[in-house]
């Protein structure tokens, strides 16, 4: 055995380095393209685009370009293939290119004859055994011919041209010249030629064993129709003129479908397939598109209308490529699943945007070809690459780069290439090998050693053993089985044959394997998904059975150290047992794996999956073409299936391995359509966390864990230990020890860039890393004391200490710090390059020294040991070069807020008390105060004010100050101790101002829960999405998103990403931590596409759907077109009662919610806004903060519904908090309060009414109205909110408690500003008009101090006319001329002054003695005076006691509108009537004159006005008539109609008179809060919060106060009179103990002699008595506790107890009373015997508790036994109700106990009463 290439030398350091500055002097070409930032928009455009993204594709055709195929025929065996082919690079680094023609067999997939040609062919065709080509470049035109003899034997020859002529651009497409023409009177156009094989029933016996072949001829026809004929050859053609005899015509036609097309195309294109022996077609022409089986033609479609425009054909499915008129592509698959009908409709449109027309001949290839035989990753150099193993090659694909840098060439065809470990004890590691099995059976191991060289070269080494000594050299008679280091259990390679086997572990040879097995059929590796044990399982199965076997090593391996230690170690298979016999139809299995090996076992195999359990039952069931599978672990595994005829997914695939075990059904999740071969090579690569599998034969995909929501980054952990890591923007950098910075995108995980420094950053013999370092950047100290000279050094960096005795040695000197070299390392970005600068210093350095250096390099914190801070400047830079001088020392510095200041180093501070620049550091004085304080000047800057920093009762200031952060120099966080965070800001004048709030969501159920009860790391040290399930982690991702989002982490737009996308890192790791996974996106993706309706996905799977946010948002953005699914979700969820589910409900990074982009996409026809919002009745339940925010905008659209969902909402809204419960009095008159969800000191101290102590206080009961600033004069919703509320119909909006809050909040200010700027001034304008009407204007004229007046007041009256006209002007623009004219009040506001000015006008025109008459103007002067009075009665709408009267007159008059209508139809027609009458009379007789008159007589008389004695003298009788007729339907009916119309008004009115006001109100504020000072506006509250309302607590006393008072006089009149009994009772009690003892000794020697009597007497009469209980599976015996001492021989059993304490209910929360449960997917246990259930949660806390075997399984598979649901049996389980004080240690108690045969059984013991509560009265 030749030695192994592991243990030769390495290269040196600097032929590493020297090799490493070439190699990255080649990526500076490429680097800046890499590290371009992806858009998030455009990275995450659909799920397609992310998964072509975060995978690397490795380019296969760089190294066999598939140009074609002519295969046509599943009929025959062989197929040609035509690759260009890389040849390698020459001697100039130039790639080298030649073609390929390959051959392979279809049956075996093996390659059986390979020919290299410079040209590629131009013309190809295959029948069968033969195969023509021609080469254009040959100078002879010669065609050429290749032949495969049924031995598999390959010849080749030359056809002449003169022969055969070829006329068309294929070769299979051909006609016969000269003699051999078929002579026919019309032109033929011959549009292919093909060959299939005779169905046998055509000929005679003779024949049977001959394949037949048949020709035929596909013509077209002049209507571009096909017509297919076969060929009749003339048997005898020597006596013949020609070969040809006729054709034979084979199917008929359609002249329905080719009458459509009626001319002939000038372009054609046809493609022709055989499979199982039917005949394909598709044809395009200019007019048609043709489809063809069977040779017929079943459908033509117009091609010009769909703009059709190249066709294709696999043997699978028909292709087709159309082009839209903007000129983009679109592809559609036809598949015709071998049958005969076949139709247009059943086209699909392929998703794959990188889809090509080329891409077919890839899909006919990847299902027979197998050019390669293997893929891995490795680390070469700190690089990484991927080995191709392809025919006698290894390529190097080098990641980074994207391209292939080396090929190493064997002497032979490679067969496989695996992995193997070597232990190393010397260096305690594990080193891996990449070795491979050529054709000859020669093995190298080890070939990473062979790379490294720049050029490809021939590897001339011997290998390093052989294995033909024990196969012989026929490859197929063996096969191969894989264990690698994935699997984590070590590395064994089997190679076995039907009665041998051998195996290579750590690089050796273990060839003395046996088994006893004879025909093995197949051999495969158990994955034990849970058990990762180092016991590895196998199965090999023969001709008979499945055996399991367990490989057994019977010596340790001691590494390559002698060959002694080789011969020491075997391996063995020990067989553990047969399985199974072997299953029908002998399937061998290529997969297998298990959750419990005792319990079941799963194989998979091409054609099925087969659960075999512990009980002999097969559960098979069919999965097509599954061609690989690689198992991750227990809940997700990965496997590929390849596209069968019939398919209609195919591509990579993931199953849940428990759900196939316990629903026994097997399912599949497609988790990407991708074209796969028959051999994919899908692998696990487990120290990158990728998963590698080969598309068709294009490519090599790898790609991260899809079923996770991390990326870990790729080839982080081969880099070794990180000295410093920053993110800059979307780019994420690490600097090595070995001075690389490695660079990686955040989204992808992929790596970007790796940058030498060209000056060694960290020199590892000269320099440490200073490790006690709390700032961002690497602080470096050198190992050596620097030596200066400078005077001054002591004086800048070692502070003066006081000395208080003559010749003292301070604390420094003894000390003696020494003086080094300090550097630091700082990563930044330069436009689009990356800078490391380094900046040094000299410093003094100790042991115990920490040291802190702030974000810009100014200022520099250094304590000691001793507990000194203290503070250095930046006094000078010059070449990188700083100089620091010391200010002062810090003698506040904050280390209460660390446990204990003696151990400060130890302990590792996290300074979160610190600004990132120094400027300000929190501190906590005496008085219970948080401070801010500057740092240079020490001056004060403002405080948090008591209970901004909760704490829980035992909590230290460190668990507080946990939760407070600086996350900027002027901005910090807070999170209080029950979730709630808030972000300040430094503002001018020394001012801390609320920035922002985030209530934590769901904080139960998370690490959230824990840690704000404990708190004891930071805030930002917390690792949201991390640890735990996938639920837990998207969980907190969506906590982490949702505080981000509304604390605007990110305001930049380019920075959003960071929403969804984040790195989590250690020293030798780090990973992308997303807040999706790729899988559940599938499902949301699936699900929208209707492929899963939303009831039928598993809960648990939902809602890990639900808190997966996606770039477009979680799965209620993407049901933006189907409101109906969106509304199964929140169903799904909730119930009338409450929350089942938590349904997040937030933006995406765009900012849309989801009901907006629902409404943005229009709704369904059959679906309105009240079914969406619908939804409201169940976000009514969640808690402050989680979707309110989100909805605020939709308040009006909510409000336009009026529906009472939305009613009970907005009730809903009043929210309550912890810090509001514990505020119990206040004052009352705390009104307009605003606030974040955690209220501060300032807003607690004005409800309590601290600052003015004669306030009476008074029991309040607090509430938050969870609807953000909607109340805020300058929110930009208000107006529209209000608007909303004015235009719904009905008071129910104005009686509810959160829009009365919110107009109460604001009409103060509004009727403020009407009564300064409207009400008062229009008083003094209407003042001033009734006294200029009734005293100036009838007399004017009449003096000139009349005239002066008259001239005084109009001015005025004028300037107030203009003044109201203008505020109305501004009324109508702030809310819209059509709003303000749809209002009645406001026409009177508007004519009223208009009216003014005008009799102002005729005043002033009158005197100019311009005539006007004298009607018109009293008409004016009367009008503009009732229009004054209206406006004047207006104005009393703001006064609660007077707006509803003024709401009621309106409403009244409205109410009256019909009838007035009506009212004035019937008086018309009376009038009307009478005027008929009248005009008949002479002129003196007449009554009436004219219809006015008539309208106004009838009018008249309805209301008792008439004379009945001037009737006239005709028609006196009717007259009489119609006036009793008016005045009864008048009088006495209209009028009381009017009554009770007017009544029904007025109490409706009255019924909502608070409905009434507040809708005036509310009016009120829409039209004048512009009246409101804009500063007011801006100012009065802030913006954004959440209003508090404060309401009297009526089941409380108001005499809280005098209570308490007298609660504490009682309390010391008790504590006196305690403190008197109980001296007298002390002397009491020491006499009774005394006698007590006295007489318990005499009692108990009674009981023991009567307890013994009693035993012996029972023991002598004692019948035996057994129980059957519930809660235990064996059968009790009534014992004494004596009894069972004996039984134990007196060592245990001292005393019992009941074991029915435990039994305490349903532990997931059922009681008695409790409805049965239907849920179809919860999973319970369950007998089949007896029917008795359990929940999960108590089958796994009451263990083996039943009397029979209970079985998991899910309510939908039992729920026919029920009728109504299940319940869990443990909910009528109760507590021993034993009393506490009974003896348990008495021998003679009676109890129930489990007899068993040793004291070391379990023991169950049970009180007589508890033994009968759960007797089992079925026994």
């Amino acid at each position: 055995m030749s030695k192994s290439p592991l243990l030769e030398q390495t290269l040196n350091d600097e032929q590493q380095s020297s090799r490493m500055k070439t190699y990255l002097n080649e990526l500076k070409q490429n680097s800046l393209d890499r590290m371009r930032p992806l858009d998030p928009h455009a990275f995450c455009k659909d799920i397609q685009q992310y998964f072509d993204d975060v995978s690397y594709r490795i380019d296969l055709q760089k190294l066999y370009n598939p140009i074609s195929t002519c295969y046509y025929s599943t009929q025959m065996r062989y197929l040609p293939a035509l690759f260009h082919v890389s040849k390698g690079k020459d001697r100039n680094q130039t790639e080298q290119y030649t073609y390929q023609l390959q051959f392979w067999d279809t049956q075996t997939y093996e390659m059986i004859f390979v020919k290299e040609i410079d040209f590629m062919p131009t013309k190809c065709a295959i029948s069968f055994n033969y195969f023509f080509y021609v080469i254009d470049q040959e100078e002879d035109n010669s065609i050429n011919l290749i032949y495969i003899t049924d031995n598999v034997e390959i010849k080749e020859l030359k056809i002449i041209s003169n022969i055969l002529n070829f006329k068309t651009k294929s070769l299979r497409y051909i006609e016969l010249k000269d003699d051999n023409t078929y002579k026919h009177d019309q032109k033929i156009d011959i549009q292919s030629i093909i060959t299939i094989t005779k169905k046998e029933s055509l000929y005679n016996q003779q024949t049977k064993n001959k394949t037949l072949i048949d020709f035929i001829i596909v013509i077209r026809q002049s209507n571009n129709s096909l017509d297919f004929n076969s060929l009749k050859l003339n048997q005898n053609p020597i006596e013949m003129k020609g070969v040809i005899e006729n054709f034979l015509q084979l199917s008929d036609h359609s002249p329905e479908l080719e009458q459509s097309c009626l001319y002939r195309s000038k372009s054609y294109n046809l493609k022709v397939t055989v499979v199982n022996d039917i005949v394909y077609a598709i044809a395009l022409s200019e007019y048609s598109l043709d489809l063809y089986s069977d040779m017929v033609l079943r459908e033509r479609m117009d091609a010009k209308d769909k703009n059709f425009k190249e066709i294709g054909m696999s043997l699978k499915a028909f292709y087709i490529r159309c082009q839209t008129k903007e000129g983009e592509n679109s592809y559609y698959e036809l598949k015709h699943q071998a049958q005969v009908n076949i139709s247009f409709l059943s086209q699909k449109l392929i998703d794959d945007r990188s889809f090509r027309m080329s891409n077919i001949y890839g899909k006919i290839l990847h299902d027979y070809v197998s050019i390669y035989k293997g893929f891995y990753l490795v680390d070469y150099d700190e690089n990484p690459l991927c080995l191709v193993a392809h025919f006698d090659t290894i390529s190097a694909f080098d990641i980074m780069r994207g391209e292939f840098t080396q090929r190493i060439k064997f002497e032979d065809e490679i067969l496989a290439i695996f992995e193997q470990e070597y232990s190393n004890n010397q260096k305690q590691n594990q080193s891996k090998m990449i070795c491979l099995i050529l054709k000859n059976l020669d093995v190298h191991i080890d070939i990473m050693s062979y790379i490294g060289s720049q050029r490809d070269n021939i590897i001339q080494e011997k290998p390093s053993f052989s294995l033909s000594q024990h196969f012989g050299i026929d490859s197929q008679k063996f096969e191969f089985l894989d264990i690698g280091s994935e699997k984590g259990q070590g590395t064994y390679f089997f190679i076995y044959s039907s009665n041998k086997i051998v195996c290579i572990n750590e690089g050796l040879l273990f060839d003395d394997i046996d088994t006893g097995e004879k025909c093995i059929l197949k051999m495969n590796y158990i994955n034990q998904l849970v058990d990762q044990s180092d016991k590895i399982k196998l199965l090999i199965t023969n001709e008979q059975k499945i055996v399991l076997y367990e490989i057994k090593e019977l010596a340790p391996s001691f590494g390559y150290q002698n060959d002694q230690e080789k011969v020491r170690r075997k391996i063995k298979l020990e067989k553990q047992k047969d399985l199974y016999d072997t299953l029908e139809g002998q399937l061998l299995f290529h997969s297998a794996l298990t959750l419990d090996l005792n319990h079941h076992i799963i194989l998979v195999s091409k054609q099925f999956v087969v659960l075999l359990d512990n009980q002999g039952n097969i559960l098979k069931a069919t999965s097509r073409q599954i061609v690989n599978g690689d198992f991750i672990g227990k809940d997700f595994s990965y496997l590929l299936r390849q596209e069968s005829q019939d398919s209609t997914e195919h591509g990579l695939f993931m199953f849940n391995v428990p759900f196939i075990v316990d629903r026994r059904d097997v399912q599949f999740l497609l988790l990407k359509q991708i074209d796969v071969g028959h051999n994919p090579h899908l692998k696990l690569f487990k120290n990158v966390e990728r998963i590698g599998f080969m598309q068709s034969i294009s490519c090599y995909v790898v790609h991260p864990y899809l079923h996770l929501n991390n990326i870990k980054l790729m080839g982080v952990e081969s880099y070794g230990k990180s000295l410093l890591s920053k993110q800059i923007g979307q780019l994420y950098m690490r600097l090595t020890e070995r001075n690389l910075l490695i660079v990686w995108n955040v989204m992808t995980g992929k790596i970007v860039d790796k940058i030498i420094v060209e000056k060694d950053v960290f020199n590892r013999n000269e320099e440490l890393v200073f490790e006690k370092n709390h700032s961002e950047f690497l602080l470096l100290v050198s190992r050596n004391q620097t030596i200066t000279s400078e005077k001054s050094y002591d004086a800048n960096y070692v502070p003066k200490q006081k000395t208080w005795l003559k010749d003292q040695i301070t604390i420094s000197k003894q000390l003696q710090p020494q003086k080094r070299k300090w550097k630091i390392v700082e990563v930044k970005k330069v436009e689009d390059s990356i800078d490391i600068s380094t900046k040094q210093f000299d410093f003094p350095y100790s042991e115990n020294q920490v040291m802190l250096i702030n974000s810009d390099i100014t200022l520099m914190i250094v304590i000691t040991d001793w507990i000194r801070v203290s503070l250095y400047a930046k006094v000078q830079e010059q070449n990188g070069f700083i100089k620091w001088q010391h200010k002062f020392n810090v003698s506040d510095f904050p280390f209460y807020f660390e446990k204990q200041a003696a151990q400060l180093v130890s302990e590792q501070p996290h300074f979160n008390y610190l600004s990132p620049d120094f400027k300000y550091y929190l501190i906590y004085n005496t008085s219970g105060l948080y401070q801010i304080k500057t740092m240079v000047s020490q001056e004060l800057v403002g405080s948090l004010g008591k209970g901004a920093v909760s704490m829980r009762p035992k909590q230290t200031l460190r668990q507080a100050v946990n939760r407070f952060h600086w996350i900027d120099s002027t901005r910090f966080l807070v999170v209080s101790d029950d979730g709630i965070q808030k972000t300040y800001k430094l503002g001018e004048n020394n001012q801390i101002l609320e920035e922002g709030y985030n209530v934590i969501p769901i904080k139960e159920v998370t690490q959230m829960s824990k840690y704000l009860i404990d708190a004891e790391i930071p805030f930002k040290s917390l690792k949201y999405g991390v640890d735990g399930d996938i639920l837990t982690k998207l969980r907190e991702c969506y906590q982490l998103y949702k505080q981000n989002y509304y604390l605007n982490a990110f305001p930049e737009k380019k920075d959003k990403f960071n929403l969804l996308f984040r790195i989590h890192s250690t020293e030798f790791s780090a990973q992308t931590i997303q807040s999706f996974s790729f899988l559940h996106w599938t499902l949301t993706d699936r699900l929208v596409k209707g492929i899963y309706p939303v009831k039928n996905i598993p809960i648990l799977v939902f809602e890990i759907v639900l808190f997966s946010m996606l770039p477009e948002g979680n799965i209620l953005h993407a049901l933006k077109n189907q409101t109906e699914k969106l509304l199964d979700a929140f169903d799904r969820c909730h119930n009338d009662n409450g929350i089942l589910y938590h349904v997040p409900f937030l933006p995406n990074i765009d900012g849309e919610d989801p009901f907006t982009r629902v409404l943005q996409n229009n709704l369904p026809k059959d679906v309105d806004q009240k079914q969406l919002f619908s939804v409201l009745k169940y976000l009514k339940f969640y808690e402050i903060d989680h979707h309110s925010r989100c909805i605020k905008h939709l308040y009006p659209k909510i409000i336009s519904t009026g529906t009472q969902i939305a009613l009970d909402y907005f009730e809903s809204r009043f929210k309550s908090t912890l810090q509001l419960e514990a505020i119990k009095t206040g004052v009352m008159n705390s009104d307009n309060i605003v606030s974040s969800p955690q209220l501060n000191n300032q807003v607690i101290e004005e409800i309590q009414g601290t600052n003015n102590e004669d306030e009476k206080k008074v029991s309040i009961k607090l509430e938050l109205l969870d609807m953000p600033g909607i109340y805020h004069f300058r929110d930009k919703h208000f107006s529209e909110f209000f608007r909303s509320l004015q235009d719904v119909e009905g008071y129910g909006f104005f009686t509810n408690r959160a829009i009365m809050q919110i107009v109460d909040f604001n009409f103060p200010y509004v009727k403020h500003a009407l009564m300064t700027h409207s009400v008062i001034p229009f008083a003094v304008y209407h003042l001033l008009s009734v006294i200029y009407m009734n005293a100036i204007y009838e007399t004017r004229n009449e003096s000139e101090g009349y005239q002066i007046a008259n001239i005084t007041f109009g001015i005025i009256l004028i300037g107030f006319s203009f003044y109201f006209l203008c505020s109305e002007i501004r009324q109508c623009i702030n809310i819209g001329m059509v709003r303000y004219f749809d209002t009645f009040w406001n026409y009177v506001d508007i004519l009223a002054p208009i009216s003014v000015l005008i009799v102002q006008g005729f005043s002033i025109v009158d005197k100019e003695d311009m005539h006007i008459s004298n009607a018109a103007n009293r008409y004016l002067l009367a009008i503009s005076t009732l229009l004054m009075w209206i406006k004047f009665i207006s104005n009393l709408r703001i006064f609660e006691k007077t707006n509803y009267l003024i709401r009621m007159v309106y409403e009244v008059i409205t109410d009256m509108g019909i009838f007035l209508f009506v009212y004035a139809v019937t008086v018309a027609a009376f009038g009307d009537a009478f005027l008929r009458i009248s005009s008949g009379n002479e002129k003196d007789d007449q009554f009436i004159s004219s219809f006015a008159h008539a309208f106004l007589y009838a009018y008249s008389m309805t209301l008792g006005g008439f004379e009945t004695d001037k009737f006239g003298t005709i028609a006196v009788e009717l007259v009489w008539l119609l006036w009793v007729m008016c005045t009864i339907i008048g009088m006495i009916v209209m009028l009381n109609l009017l009554i009770a119309i007017i009544s029904g008004s007025h109490e409706k009115v009255i019924q909502n008179q608070l409905g009434a006001q507040y809708k005036e109100m509310a009016e009120l504020i829409l039209e004048n809060s512009y009246l409101v000072p804009m500063e007011l506006r801006e100012s009065y509250v802030d913006m954004n919060k959440l209003m508090i309302k404060v309401t009297l607590n009526e089941n409380h006393d108001e005499a809280i106060n005098t209570i308490e008072q007298q609660l504490d006089s009682m309390k010391n009149q008790l504590v006196t009179t305690k403190d008197i009994m109980e001296k007298n009772i002390s002397g009491a009690v020491s006499e009774l103990q005394a006698r007590q003892k006295v007489q318990d000794t005499t009692l108990n020697n009674i009981l023991k002699n009567v307890g013994e009597l009693r035993y012996q007497f029972i023991k002598t009469q004692y019948k035996e008595q057994t129980i059957q209980v519930k809660i235990y599976p064996q059968p009790l015996t009534l014992v004494m506790l004596r009894e069972v001492q004996e039984w134990n021989q007196f060592q245990m059993y001292e005393s019992w107890f009941c074991r029915a304490k435990k039994f305490t209910g349903c532990k997931s929360g059922q009681t008695r009373a409790a409805k049965l449960r239907i849920e179809m997917d919860e999973n319970l246990y369950h007998c089949n015997i007896c029917n008795f259930d359990f929940c999960e949660k108590c089958f796994s806390f009451y263990k083996n508790s039943h009397k029979h075997e209970m079985v998991k399984t899910s309510y939908g598979d039992i729920h026919e036994k029920y009728q109504g649901g299940w319940e869990c049996k443990a909910r009528y389980f109760r507590s021993c109700q034993t009393d506490s004080t009974l003896d348990l240690k008495d021998p003679y108690m009676t109890f129930y106990h489990r007899k068993s045969l040793s004291r070391f059984d379990e023991q169950f013991d049970l009180c007589v009463d508890c033994a009968q509560y759960y007797a089992d009265q079925t026994n």
